[in-house]
């Protein structure tokens, strides 16, 4: 099921991690394929669970999306 666009919903979006490697002196240690291998796994193993909806949405109004008030994904 499709659900049309949120009103101003970010399309696209960026991260890096260059600002904990200044502040922090972070280095990454593992690969993104092993990365994804560990996670592939573990998630294999785990088995798929549902997702839990633990917090209401704090304002809700005419512009909150259906997926969100009626808990669709």
């Amino acid at each position: 099921m499709r659900m049309p666009a949120r009103p101003r919903e970010v399309k696209h979006a960026t991260c890096s991690a260059a600002k904990a490697r200044e502040l922090l002196g972070f280095k990454q240690q593992t690969s993104l394929r092993d990365g994804l291998e560990k996670l592939v796994a573990h998630v294999r193993e785990r088995g798929p669970r549902p997702f839990n909806y633990h917090l209401d949405i704090e304002i809700e109004s005419d512009q909150t999306p259906r997926t969100w008030t009626e808990k669709l994904i």
